[in-house]
């Protein structure tokens, strides 16, 4: 697969990247929340409404639905995070073993690579993101952590790694028509069922990005105890980049 790394990008190609990236993100967030789909990571990302409670549970594929409203309001601002994060790449691993690694077998490395992108990537900076989490929970003062120790360190990856997989998501969704048919076949699975399951899987890394930038908004630039002046100057920068406000 091909990896969009930070060192390939230069500032003046990243803005490119992004204003061509605007329009299709616009046009993504719509289909998101138009979205009938009745599966639980559907539920999650449609339903959620960060900065509130969050709740868990398990339905359907065994994935975790969760909201936001019901998580009790003494968790700290690294609880929330680990825990939408976590469910973020348990989502994206579940997916990834039953789609994206199965279909090597059947479809040729071009339909791969337009399905599904970058994603093993992505999920591999989510997994060290969980596990910075945690090791940071383990440590005293946790309730206090700010989020430029959590993501810092992540930032340009994570901002070349999404506006890479956002610049083919339009083709992914076409590679998908294209190839419903074969995969239903291959996988002995209900074409319709293969049609929702796979457009929530490409759709899962945008909407993931659109509600970490809901997060810092409404749960950092709001907390003026726990922010500080590195962690506005990484929110304003993920702002600017991933044009998703």
């Amino acid at each position: 697969m091909k990896f969009c790394c930070t060192s390939s990008i230069n500032s003046k190609q990243r803005k490119s990247l992004n204003k061509n990236n605007e329009k299709k993100l616009k046009k993504t967030k719509e289909k998101i929340y138009s979205s009938s789909s009745s599966s639980s990571s559907s539920i999650y990302y449609t339903n959620m409404s960060i900065g509130n409670n969050m709740k868990k549970s398990d339905s359907g594929f065994s994935e975790t639905a969760t909201t936001l409203s019901s998580m009790q309001q003494s968790e700290s601002l690294l609880e929330q995070i680990l825990s939408f994060e976590k469910i973020y790449y348990e989502n994206l691993k579940q997916y990834i073993i039953k789609y994206s690694r199965p279909l090597r077998r059947y479809l040729n490395p071009d339909d791969i690579v337009d399905l599904f992108q970058n994603i093993e990537k992505i999920s591999a900076i989510s997994d060290s993101i969980v596990r910075q989490c945690e090791k940071l929970f383990d440590t005293e003062n946790a309730s206090n952590i700010p989020i430029s120790l959590i993501y810092q360190s992540w930032s340009g990856v994570m901002i070349d790694s999404y506006n890479a997989y956002l610049s083919r998501s339009v083709q992914a969704h076409t590679t998908l028509k294209q190839c419903q048919n074969k995969i239903a076949y291959f996988l002995q699975i209900p074409m319709e069922y293969i049609s929702r399951e796979i457009t929530d899987f490409i759709l899962l890394p945008i909407r993931h990005i659109c509600l970490l930038n809901d997060l810092f908004q409404s749960e950092i630039i709001a907390n003026s105890l726990v922010i500080n002046g590195v962690d506005r100057k990484i929110i304003e920068g993920r702002k600017r980049n991933q044009n998703i406000d």
